[in-house]
């Protein structure tokens, strides 16, 4: 009898690749596979459209989540795969979005009830979700992508990148990254964190992302170490309006200037430099930890009791929660209630101004505004 093929090295090729695409546009990601042959990009999209199919809503939260965003690509790889019925029926649900399909997160997701205040489903959704229920099952998916991996057992050759090109890191990998590219107050913070969490977050890989980052940070859960500054409309650090809560990490060796900064429940953040969020910071997760090495800055703070450790203050108007310097429980006064920094508004005025406090609630009024 054969040996059946062992693909997990592919699978870990295509994994460091298509990483990329949670922060790359559609222009950009297409851009990055332009040296692959055919069946190589068609491997790449047919996994990233695999990946992110789930049985309970198919389509519909796929197009709706960054993912959407390379819809068309994904679409000529389902043709090019032989994929007939399922490239009908999702070139059918391409066109439900007009004449021009957008690659753009806030025009795409602007059609779904999702991203209105009631989140109640619309004709639009209602359209798609039935195309989504004919799209499925997903088997002929897995045996065209198997296909693929047989024409193209690597994804190696038609890399033109340097070989010490990096983009999934170890636990031990992203330390010494830290201690290479980071501030020694940043590695303290790090360090002194429960390793054993970080090293359990790790063990999944961290995605190294090492261009600046100009658009929507959306990490839907994978641990995250981004090299370089953060400048763009909103860091999301949430899984999926779907999706389930898990562990996960943001590290970021540089400044996060954004509109909209989201934690998400049992996520830890260190932040080299300084987060200047316009709108606001909402941190107040179960579990959730914000560390920030140089100064912290928003209109609206929401942390409640999960508040945010800073090394060189922090400035918020209006908020519920509070602000702590680093290293404040080792400092010669140990009592934290002497060295809060609070908000320059009551929580009264902050209720009063924006409704509510929740920061549930307020994530995901953040995400429905389109903002990306």
């Amino acid at each position: 009898m054969s040996k059946r093929p062992d693909y997990s090295g592919l699978r870990i090729e295509i994994n460091q690749v298509a990483i990329h695409a949670t922060v790359e546009t559609a222009a950009e990601f297409a851009a990055r596979l332009a040296s692959f042959g055919n069946e190589q990009r068609t491997l790449v999209y047919l996994s990233i459209l695999a990946e992110g199919l789930d049985a309970k809503s198919g389509l519909h939260s796929f197009l709706y989540f960054w993912r959407g965003r390379h819809a068309l690509s994904i679409c000529r790889a389902l043709e090019h795969a032989g994929l007939t019925k399922k490239h009908r029926l999702f070139a059918q649900a391409l066109s439900l979005f007009g004449d021009v399909f957008p690659t753009d997160d806030a025009a795409r997701t602007a059609h779904f009830g999702w991203s209105t205040p009631s989140r109640e489903l619309n004709d639009f959704d209602r359209q798609l979700l039935a195309i989504s229920a004919e799209f499925g099952p997903y088997d002929d998916l897995e045996s065209a992508i198997a296909k693929c991996m047989r024409a193209a057992p690597s994804l190696r050759p038609a890399r033109a990148q340097p070989k010490d090109d990096r983009t999934v890191a170890t636990y031990r990998e992203v330390v010494g990254i830290i201690k290479a590219r980071g501030s020694s107050t940043l590695l303290a913070a790090f360090e002194r964190f429960d390793q054993k969490l970080i090293r359990r977050i790790c063990k999944q890989g961290v995605r190294v992302v090492d261009v600046p980052v100009k658009h929507r940070l959306q990490t839907d859960g994978v641990p995250t170490l981004v090299i370089g500054d953060v400048d763009c409309s909103l860091v999301d650090l949430t899984v999926s309006a779907d999706g389930d809560d898990c562990e996960s990490l943001l590290v970021v060796l540089g400044n996060i200037r954004c509109d909209n900064f989201v934690n998400a429940y049992d996520t830890a953040v260190f932040v080299d430099g300084d987060l200047a969020a316009k709108a606001a910071i909402v941190n107040g997760f179960e579990h959730a930890s914000l560390t920030v090495v140089g100064k912290l800055s928003t209109s609206l703070f929401v942390g409640f009791d999960i508040w945010a450790e800073v090394g060189r203050g922090a400035d918020m108007e209006y908020g519920h929660g509070y602000c702590l310097p680093i290293g404040w429980e080792r400092s010669g006064d140990g009592d934290a209630s002497r060295q809060v920094i609070r908000p320059a508004r009551s929580k009264e005025e902050t209720t009063s101004r924006f409704g509510t406090l929740d920061a549930a609630r307020l994530s995901s009024a953040i995400r429905s505004a389109g903002t990306s």
